[in-house]
């Protein structure tokens, strides 16, 4: 093996080694909260995709204060299971339900419960591996300049306004895009193709069939409120992270891509004849030491 392959080994070893110690913390975390089934362990043990394990981890990892917690400390969380469930019942009959001390009226009780299976869907780890690889196939990065960098920015002048699919851009079209974003020259945005949409496919997945035959219709059904649901856990929770680790999966590379090419003509530089095709007299002085 040569110094190349030696240096892709040993990254290889290093990214397993902190796969294996998250791995290793993930399933004690998860234990100690007594959440750990076989089934989870099993799934755990055998993801080798650090993304994909974080997305296992993603229900259980310690949270801050959000609108789906505060919904559940108010006694929500039967409500929107009622909503995944899409029970053929009256929503608003069960929000009134709900209506007490800390649940002030039926619009509270609904919009918290939405946040409850906003939350919940977008932890769903089949999901979110449904959704990176939507933003990988279909993705579309986009560009514009930000108001008065036009001068500053003149060299990306080109990405002023700025459309592509992700998977044909080539790799120095896309770093020198982000170095433009990073330089505060653009702002930029990565969405899959509108015929291929995120909110779609959660909806098969949540909804399915069972979409064709609601018996209400309005905000009193079931399903016209796990479509809210799903748009907001979209646009709210899901498309951010989505976004971001796709870009940092196709810089990563590009960048990969950019050091193969300056590597082969760096090489080809040094290998070329120091004065091109002019001849060169050498005298060998014949020191022997």
């Amino acid at each position: 093996l040569d110094e190349v392959q030696l240096a892709a080994v040993k990254s290889l070893w290093n990214n397993y080694e902190e796969l294996d110690k998250r791995r290793s913390a993930i399933l004690k975390s998860i234990e100690e909260q007594d959440k750990l089934s076989p089934e989870l362990r099993s799934a755990i043990e055998n993801c080798w995709q650090i993304n994909r394990l974080e997305d296992l981890y993603l229900p259980y990892r310690p949270k801050r204060k959000t609108r789906a917690s505060v919904a559940r400390s108010k006694g929500l969380e039967p409500l929107a299971l009622a909503l995944m469930n899409l029970e053929q019942r009256d929503c608003l009959e069960m929000a009134g339900a709900c209506i007490g001390q800390e649940v002030e009226n039926t619009d509270q009780a609904l919009s918290g419960a939405r946040d409850i299976v906003a939350e919940t869907v977008s932890e769903n780890a089949q999901l979110r591996q449904i959704m990176r690889q939507i933003y990988q196939k279909d993705g579309v990065l986009t560009s514009l300049v930000q108001k008065g960098k036009e001068e500053d920015g003149i060299k990306y002048r080109n990405y002023f306004d700025y459309s592509e699919a992700i998977t044909s851009m080539a790799p120095h079209r896309l770093l020198a895009l982000l170095r433009a974003h990073n330089e505060g020259i653009v702002s930029i945005g990565l969405k899959p193709h509108p015929d291929n949409t995120p909110v779609a496919a959660m909806e098969r997945m949540f909804i399915g069939q069972r979409k064709g035959i609601p018996s209400l219709h309005g905000p009193s059904s079931s399903l016209w409120q796990m479509e809210q649901a799903l748009a907001d856990g979209y646009r709210r929770l899901i498309h951010s992270s989505i976004e971001n680790e796709v870009l940092n999966f196709y810089k990563e590379k590009a960048d990969k891509e950019s050091i193969k090419v300056f590597s082969e003509n760096l090489r080809q530089l040094l290998l070329a004849p120091p004065l091109g095709q002019k001849r060169v007299l050498a005298i060998d002085p014949g020191f022997r030491t």
